[in-house]
């Protein structure tokens, strides 16, 4: 869940947006931790469930990575992250593959 006392919301077109904070920062740099909070917040406006889903996805440890056609996310195996690729790929079956095509379009939102 997101910690409620970071929840900011602001209102553009009639519509409140959340903007939530990268729970994980200390993975990357300054740009792939401000693209996870841009992504959590798209999330947040396209299915909340998702927004809840990579909010713990980052908070294992997944990271954002520039693909040919955009960005995409990626595990970080190891001591900082998830314990396998095998564990990864259990956890996105069972929570993201049945929001893939909101994952995506969240994905195309990032600047």
């Amino acid at each position: 869940m997101f910690p409620k006392n970071d929840d900011q919301f602001f209102v553009t077109k009639g519509e409140q947006t959340k903007v939530v904070k990268d729970p994980r920062p200390d993975l990357g740099d300054g740009v792939e931790s401000m693209c996870w909070a841009e992504l959590l917040s798209a999330a947040h406006r396209i299915n909340r469930q998702l927004a809840y889903v990579l909010h713990g996805f980052r908070c294992q440890g997944t990271r954002l990575v520039r693909g040919e056609k955009g960005w995409v996310i990626r595990p970080e195996i190891g001591e900082n992250g998830w314990d396998s690729q095998e564990m990864y790929d259990k956890y996105k079956g069972k929570y993201l593959e049945s929001m893939r095509r909101d994952v995506i379009l969240a994905l195309k939102r990032l600047s």
